[in-house]
């Protein structure tokens, strides 16, 4: 084994402490069948850096004594990192919650209220209200619930939803009595949504008998969405 050092002082601070400006070391293995190998170590206290052209001012550490994982070892403490930019990153486990993301950028959400009453008879599903999100693919958890009025000849009525032009939910059952009536609160889960685009979450409703009338009034009538993002 072979090895050389070179320390190079530029500077002496107004403690007495000397700045070096460089530090060259090497260190050569023979290439043998061991395949030896070269190290070099540094054993210190602390591991400081000054700016150039400034060697009194206050020393900033590399490097800190930190647990990582368990084990004690040297590690970059958070206020040495800038703005970091990566290209792909492998990341086996990430802690970071979705408040700390900025633009929403785990979790998107899109809501519609019921903004004057609409009309729905017999004779088939009529649109009552819409709303448009975009999850790429990503589960969808939907939230709703309708106020209605209701004839006393109203024999059933039906509130259904669709995700573009699928209907995935239904909720009917008969009518006992007349006057405003509302389903409560009910929540629609979807595993997937459209990855091409935004999806369009429409509330639609049918009844049998005399027409209803869907409520607008003290904002009962609603959808709300929660979406994770691809």
């Amino acid at each position: 084994m072979t090895a050389q050092q070179v320390l190079k002082v530029s500077a002496t601070r107004s403690d007495g402490k000397k700045v070096f400006g460089a530090i060259g070391l090497a260190a050569t293995a023979p290439n043998d069948a061991t395949g030896g190998q070269s190290e070099i170590i540094l054993q210190a206290d602390r591991l400081l850096f000054v700016p150039p052209g400034n060697p009194n001012a206050a020393p900033a550490q590399l490097l800190d004594v930190a647990v990582v994982d368990g084990v004690t070892t040297l590690a970059v403490p958070a206020a040495r990192i800038g703005d970091l930019t990566v290209g792909t990153a492998k990341i086996g486990n990430l802690a970071v919650i979705t408040e700390k993301l900025a633009n929403n950028a785990a979790t998107v959400t899109s809501s519609v209220v019921l903004a004057s009453n609409a009309g729905f008879t017999q004779g088939g599903l009529v649109p009552i209200m819409a709303m448009s999100i975009t999850t790429g693919g990503a589960p969808l958890l939907i939230l709703c619930e309708a106020t209605f009025f209701a004839d006393i000849d109203t024999d059933s009525v039906s509130i259904a939803i669709f995700a573009g032009s699928s209907q995935v939910y239904v909720r009917e059952g008969p009518i006992s009595q007349n006057g405003i009536l509302s389903t409560g609160l009910f929540a629609v889960y979807l595993g997937s949504t459209s990855s091409s685009g935004p999806v369009t979450i429409t509330m639609s409703a049918t009844c049998n008998g005399a027409p209803c009338t869907m409520l607008a009034t003290g904002g009962r009538t609603f959808m709300w969405a929660l979406g994770a993002k691809k």
